[in-house]
């Protein structure tokens, strides 16, 4: 009778081991699960943030695009605009030149008639 008491309480004792190691087991995987769902909750945040970046990249790019393109607009309207104004430059310097030629021509004239005896 006391081999089975002793037997028993053996037997009692691996119940409760095996239990409290079944219970730490099911909060081990409690853990994991809270971890893995917390992980998969990152995951779909940070697709979400690599979404809105990768729409933000391609409007900046887009933006970029455009701004280039008026920056070369701009820059041919620039340089037709400098070509204007070199010819509207040289016409005027044709023409002081022209004129500066003439008054010379008048001024030698000038001179000539006051320094000859009429």
């Amino acid at each position: 009778m006391e081999a089975i008491k002793k037997k028993l309480a053996i037997l009692k004792e691996e119940k409760e081991a095996a239990v409290e190691k079944a219970e730490e087991a099911e909060r081990q995987k409690k853990d994991a699960q809270a971890r893995a769902e917390a992980a998969e909750q990152d995951v779909q945040n940070l697709t979400r943030k690599l979404k809105l970046l990768e729409t933000d990249l391609e409007q900046s790019e887009d933006k970029a695009q455009d701004s280039d393109k008026k920056l070369r607009v701009a820059e041919a309207q620039v340089e037709e605009l400098q070509r204007e104004k070199k010819k509207q430059l040289e016409n005027q310097i044709g023409i002081l030149e022209s004129e500066l030629s003439h008054n010379i021509a008048t001024m030698i004239v000038c001179y000539s008639l006051k320094d000859s005896p009429l």
